[in-house]
């Protein structure tokens, strides 16, 4: 199947988008009540979360992985911003609905670097079972509004704080979804030689990077290899890559 075919097949199973915009509308009520604002004001957070992000990691001008691992650690804008992405670009929520389904099954899955916790919920929401999921990512603003987001769904999430410096993972999983991540950590290498170490072999990990430090994304890095090269490299078999970079999985052989 070509990535066209499937971003199409992805696209068409959301329909005339009930979930897409049902998350909306919830993504929007859990800015108002986390943050106790009106519907109003919420949506201006979201729609500013870019922008807000930016600003504050221009401010902040991290120059070590600590530096880095705190601005983030403390950007409030990060929050709106990943709900605008995650929420409001019909794509990346196909994806990750899509990457969701393509789990079940699994009997341990790892989301690394989850952020706002999105697709953890897509996980929960798409098993038939009693789910092992485990989120994975910095002790931080995001940290506490994902695992304030579990909460109020009821939802059974291990939550873990990532850290450069100890591997806190433990066995193996059936499935590691990496999406948006290694562009933000200084050696991408080092973690995607992690997530191999903790793939189970036959295991599948969904990854992708956009690397390039700009004037727009001054939070992303610049890196000598592409993704495919850094998973390739890392001994996994690849089973789909898109020309955008965003319907990477691979298998650990």
């Amino acid at each position: 199947m070509s990535v066209w075919d499937f971003a199409g097949k992805t696209m068409l199973r959301l329909g005339s988008y009930p979930a897409f915009k049902k998350e909306q509308k919830v993504a929007v009520d859990e800015i108002s009540r986390y943050f106790k604002v009106n519907t109003h004001r919420a949506l201006e957070m979201i729609a500013g979360g870019y922008e807000q992000t930016r600003q504050e990691w221009l401010q902040a001008d991290p120059k070590t992985a600590d530096d880095m691992a705190a601005a983030y650690a403390n950007s409030e804008g990060y929050i709106f911003d990943l709900t605008n992405f995650n929420n409001f670009n019909s794509l990346e929520f196909a994806v990750r609905k899509r990457f969701a389904k393509e789990c079940q099954g699994a009997k341990r899955v790892l989301d690394y670097g989850g952020g706002i916790g999105s697709i953890c919920i897509h996980l929960w929401n798409e098993s038939n079972d009693d789910p092992d999921i485990t989120y994975y990512d910095l002790k931080g603003k995001c940290f506490d509004f994902a695992k304030w987001r579990f909460a109020q769904r009821g939802m059974k999430i291990g939550m873990l704080r990532a850290s450069d410096r100890e591997d806190r993972l433990e066995g193996s999983y059936d499935a590691i979804i990496c999406l948006e991540v290694l562009e933000h950590v200084p050696d991408p290498e080092f973690h995607v030689e992690r997530l191999v170490a903790h793939l189970r072999r036959g295991g599948t990990l969904f990854g992708n990077a956009a690397f390039g430090h700009t004037d727009a994304y001054p939070q992303h890095m610049d890196y000598h290899k592409s993704a495919r090269e850094i998973f390739a490299d890392a001994g996994l078999a690849e089973l789909r890559f898109g020309p955008f970079d965003t319907f990477n999985k691979w298998v650990k052989p």
